[in-house]
């Protein structure tokens, strides 16, 4: 007796294919990475610091106390916000004829181990993304962010259809 048959496609047992964000790493350096995504947090947490050291200051009041503990916390605020930001955004999908993986920025950048290909569970088209759930994780793909978005559901239909 044979085992479950599964549908045809197009790939071959190897294939992959990639796509990727607009906001893709590419080549860059984990550090240039990291520097670039903390501008905007960094900004967002120092407003507040400043705008409290300027009323401090106003007042007559010393401020060194102040600046001491604020700054190096709100550095590490906007550090750790920009660390969670860099491992949650997905930028590149892996499609392979059975399944595939979603890879995050710093899974780009740090290119450390070979992800492991997952089954492709759900693949959901909206008007404004793509969801789909890869192993345990459901991820939404942003149509504004994703270039080849139409090509990649396709893709990801394939690999949920094999072991259908």
């Amino acid at each position: 007796m044979e085992g479950p048959q599964r549908k045809s496609d197009s790939f071959r047992d190897r294939e992959t294919r990639s796509f990727c964000a607009f906001d893709h790493p590419g080549d860059q350096s984990v550090a240039t990475v990291f520097g670039r995504n903390l501008v905007r947090p960094l900004g967002a947490v120092m407003i507040p610091v400043m705008l409290v050291g300027l009323v401090i200051v106003l007042q007559g009041v010393d401020p060194l106390r102040y600046v001491a503990w604020s700054f190096p916390l709100a550095f590490a605020i906007a550090g750790a916000w920009t660390s969670y930001s860099l491992r949650t955004t997905v930028v590149e999908v892996r499609v392979t004829r059975n399944g595939a993986v979603a890879l995050s920025i710093f899974e780009v950048a740090t290119r450390s181990t070979e992800p492991r290909v997952q089954r492709v569970f759900d693949v959901r088209g909206g008007m404004e993304a793509v969801v789909v759930t890869i192993g345990l994780a459901s991820v939404d793909l942003k149509r504004s962010r994703w270039p080849d978005l139409a090509e990649l559901e396709v893709y990801l239909r394939k690999a949920k259809d094999f072991y259908e």
